[in-house]
């Protein structure tokens, strides 16, 4: 399991810290991929042509469009669901879940796993995933879950705070908490918390959701 700190600790950290001042630029994000070593979306952003560059750093410290990175996925039947959502010109939301089964033994191993990401001109900028395998049987039994976020987002910290799986009945399901610290003044000043979960059924059936707090 991949909890990393107590949802109440993360948020007091967060209002406790003030964003910097100003605002994120061109020059600061390329600084920040270059400190960062993030050299796949360093090339990827330069090859931007300028404008499409000054935008790109704009939507990143736009609470707007971090608040609209939300949506949900469910199927009975499928064991993989893949859908692109348009937010503007600039930004678009994926969202996808994969169900994969093993050796019926005392129930099928079954592991679900939900990802959205958001992505401006079509890079990859922020990315939170969970999954939760289990035996899918009468009464489902959970045996491992997990949570994590990649980030490349210079604008806002974002990252897993809490995890919590729950069986209840014919289901199981997992909910990461993930915070979203503002780093600048441009991005608000108050932290973002969404809570992503993918919930399985006895039958393999899921649903995967993002959702604002």
């Amino acid at each position: 399991m991949e909890a990393t700190l107590k949802l109440s600790d993360t948020t007091q950290a967060a209002s406790a810290q003030a964003p910097a001042k100003g605002k994120l630029t061109v020059g600061k994000y390329v600084s920040y991929l270059k400190k960062q070593r993030m050299t796949k979306t360093l090339k990827a952003f330069q090859a931007l042509p300028k404008n499409k560059q000054a935008d790109f750093v704009k939507q990143l410290q736009d609470r707007r469009v971090l608040k609209a990175f939300a949506g949900v996925q469910a199927s009975k039947t499928k064991s993989h669901v893949k859908q692109t959502v348009r937010y503007n010109k600039a930004v678009s939301f994926v969202k996808e879940t994969t169900v994969k089964r093993g050796v019926k033994a005392r129930g099928w191993n079954t592991k679900m796993t939900s990802n959205f990401t958001e992505r401006i001109y079509n890079i990859p900028v922020t990315s939170t995933t969970t999954f939760i395998k289990y035996q899918a049987k009468k009464n489902p039994t959970v045996k491992d879950v997990g949570a994590k976020v990649t980030n490349v987002n210079a604008a806002f910290g974002i990252r897993v705070a809490d995890t919590e799986p729950d069986t209840r009945g014919q289901k199981v399901k997992l909910t990461a908490a993930v915070v979203a610290t503002p780093k600048y003044r441009s991005a608000g000043k108050a932290a973002l918390v969404k809570d992503h979960s993918v919930t399985g059924t006895a039958k393999a059936a899921f649903t995967s959701r993002l959702a604002n707090r």
